[in-house]
């Protein structure tokens, strides 16, 4: 059976947020280092799975301010063959 995280991007307005998000759905420990390369080794290599990550009521704006963080979850929802699925859902009043 599949784990299912989602990240709340009502809840989440800079990489600060996003980051303490990621700690805390992934048990990640205090230390972790809160940047694109430690994202990729936790995603690659550090969390439970198989796994669902959803990134839901995200707006244009944050699909820009976010891209390169959606970047590394789709990078490794290739890498790992099935293992990490990935979504990215818009906000109801900004389609993407």
């Amino acid at each position: 059976m599949m784990h299912c995280v989602e990240f709340d991007f009502r809840e989440i307005d800079n990489l600060t947020d996003f980051y303490q998000k990621a700690i805390s759905v992934f048990e990640l420990p205090k230390w972790f280092g809160q940047n694109l390369d430690a994202l990729w080794d936790v995603l690659t290599g550090e969390i439970a799975l198989p796994i669902v990550v959803i990134f839901s009521h995200i707006n244009q704006h944050q699909l820009t301010k976010f891209a390169e963080v959606i970047t590394v979850f789709r990078e490794a929802e290739q890498t790992l063959g099935g293992q990490l699925i990935f979504h990215c859902r818009a906000s109801q009043s900004d389609p993407v």
